[in-house]
């Protein structure tokens, strides 16, 4: 058995093909204070397709994610929502402390909508199978990005970096993939507009 570990907090196993009927054992993860979470499919001698299973961590402020040091940080772009989130700090001699913290966001409505609706952002359709089309205007020439966030905040696809764009309405595509290429799954995405300092958000919604 071998596992990986996510930035987003996901953790995944690999099974071998000798897991065979008659022998005994568990997968699962401990926080260190002795307590564990084992996986369903333990003593299971039949195991899903490509031989891996996940524990998925708790859901974390949309717009925030932990890089590859550890480190929590971003912008929240969900509103009026609470997290309770635990932080672990462990040191050399595996001395280690636990300490819950709670972030909340509140809409405030700067940057996502001008008192003339001008800079309003549109997606059509939605709920979505294939393609959403995303819209939006600007009123002076900008350097604009757009970017499609998973729910936990991890960066799906990027449709334009800083692109000077001319006043007016735009339109981009986005077909369900991520910036490799790889289509995602079903579930719920953020289109996040910048320009001018400001952020303007979309909540999408794929069906496959």
């Amino acid at each position: 058995m071998a596992i990986k570990l996510f930035p987003n907090g996901e953790i995944e196993f690999y099974y071998g093909d000798d897991i065979t009927s008659g022998l005994e054992w568990a997968g699962g993860i401990s926080d260190g204070d002795g307590s564990f979470s084992m996986a369903d499919i333990s003593n299971s001698y039949t195991i899903p397709n490509g031989h891996t299973t996940k524990f998925v961590a708790p859901p974390f402020p949309a717009g925030m994610q932990i890089d590859t040091d550890g480190i929590l940080q971003g912008t929240p772009i969900e509103a009026n929502g609470t997290w309770n989130i635990n932080f672990v700090v462990t040191d050399y001699s595996q001395v280690f402390s636990i300490k819950e913290l709670t972030f909340s966001t509140v809409l405030t409505g700067v940057g996502l909508q001008t008192e003339d609706n001008e800079n309003s952002i549109v997606c059509s359709p939605n709920p979505f199978s294939g393609h959403s089309l995303i819209t939006f205007s600007i009123r002076n020439q900008d350097k604009v990005s757009l970017n499609v966030y998973g729910a936990n905040g991890q960066l799906i696809k990027t449709l334009i970096d800083q692109e000077l764009l001319q006043s007016g309405t735009h339109t981009y595509s986005w077909d369900g993939c991520n910036n490799s290429g790889i289509k995602t799954r079903s579930g719920i995405y953020y289109g996040v507009l910048t320009f001018s300092g400001k952020q303007e958000t979309i909540k999408m919604i794929q069906m496959r």
